[in-house]
């Protein structure tokens, strides 16, 4: 069925609460076979296990999101719900042939996307949108577009490694996607300054140029979504930090080329990131929707409302008074191997399920 887009009221937040700060087995051949026997995957041609894995599970817990919410009747066609997973989630615990620092392949990374537009395409997910954390990937950096090559003599081997996150609303196999990368590296990342600014050269002559690439307008603009009757913004990790505010500064430039943007949500997509007051963006009465997949943070999912007159911005109740804190008797964890993530999680007592926030209703 072609894209057709909606008018909603009201959001409602499904967050996969997920640990993702350090290296990570996401299951075996029995998980994938679990999993496998109620869920097709598409696209598996050349997949690695791992990527099997975490595509099959996020489908699984959408899947059974949604059936929790038709059982309780609070699956509303003008209610968008949104599914969230924190930053790292699709990253291998070793780096695939050829690739840099635990990533994937430009190839693994694109079957991954593929394979995630096509499931969760069904006409059932027609009323969900999907943020489905980051993906970690080599690029050749001759083919990243923009970057003036000659600048740091890049060659046909030179590679870096990119943290790109996946924004999708679902319900048809040619809705709105936008991918967008983080802009600032972060040591937490896991990342080394060779491999996010280039392998075969010195990164004192390429961290330059990949800078200005990440923090030109053409590459941060894409934080930006609109689809249906909203307008929502996103920011991975460090670029939410009150010192580099990317979508204030994003939206900023916007406005002074003529292009006003107001988004209804903020999200921030972090491993180790609290929510900055000061980097908010959103519209009066808007949210902003955190999932975190660090241990060490508090609170690893939040869905706040955002009111400019307090000092904070931070308001813990809607306009109606009704609390928008998560309940913990809400946190369901799901059936699961023996051999995955789920029971590696003690390290931060934290173990993956899903959180359901109230439906609240969208700002004008």
């Amino acid at each position: 069925m072609p894209y057709q887009a909606k008018n909603y009221t009201h959001t409602q937040q499904i967050a996969f609460e997920s640990p993702t700060f350090s290296a990570n087995t996401y299951g075996n051949s029995a998980y994938q076979t679990k999993l496998a026997k109620n869920i097709n995957l598409p696209y598996p041609k050349d997949l690695p296990l791992d990527a099997k894995n975490r595509i099959l599970t996020v489908v699984h817990l959408v899947q059974t999101a949604r059936d929790t919410l038709i059982k309780n009747g609070s699956d509303t066609s003008t209610c968008l719900k949104i599914f969230t997973i924190p930053e790292f989630y699709f990253r291998p615990p070793q780096a695939e042939s050829g690739c840099l620092d635990r990533s994937y392949s430009e190839d693994t990374k694109n079957t991954i996307v593929k394979n995630l537009r096509s499931m969760l395409g069904r006409p059932d997910y027609k009323d969900w949108f999907f943020v489905l954390g980051t993906v970690i990937w080599t690029v050749k950096l001759s083919e990243m577009e923009g970057l003036k090559q000659s600048a740091v003599n890049i060659g046909g081997d030179d590679k870096g490694v990119r943290n790109t996150c996946i924004m999708l609303k679902g319900g048809s196999s040619d809705a709105p996607i936008q991918l967008f990368d983080k802009v600032h590296l972060s040591s937490i990342n896991e990342i080394s300054e060779a491999a996010w600014a280039g392998k075969h050269f010195q990164p004192s002559q390429a961290r330059p140029q990949i800078s200005q690439f990440f923090e030109s307008l053409s590459s941060r603009k894409n934080c930006l979504f609109k689809f249906d009757n909203l307008t929502v913004c996103a920011e991975i990790c460090l670029d939410h930090h009150d010192q580099l505010k990317v979508a204030q500064k994003t939206l900023n430039e916007l406005s002074r080329l003529g292009q006003v943007e107001k988004p209804h949500i903020h999200f921030v997509i972090a491993c180790g990131m609290p929510i900055k007051p000061q980097s908010i963006v959103c519209k009066q009465d808007g949210y902003l929707i955190r999932n975190d997949g660090h241990g060490g943070t508090p609170l690893f999912s939040q869905q706040l409302l955002i009111n400019f007159m307090k000092k904070d911005f931070i308001e813990y109740k809607n306009n109606s008074g009704e609390s928008l804190k998560r309940s913990d008797m809400l946190n369901i964890a799901y059936p699961d191997s023996q051999n995955s993530i789920n029971n590696q999680a003690n390290r931060n007592h934290l173990s993956e399920g899903l959180t359901y926030f109230t439906s609240q209703a969208l700002p004008a």
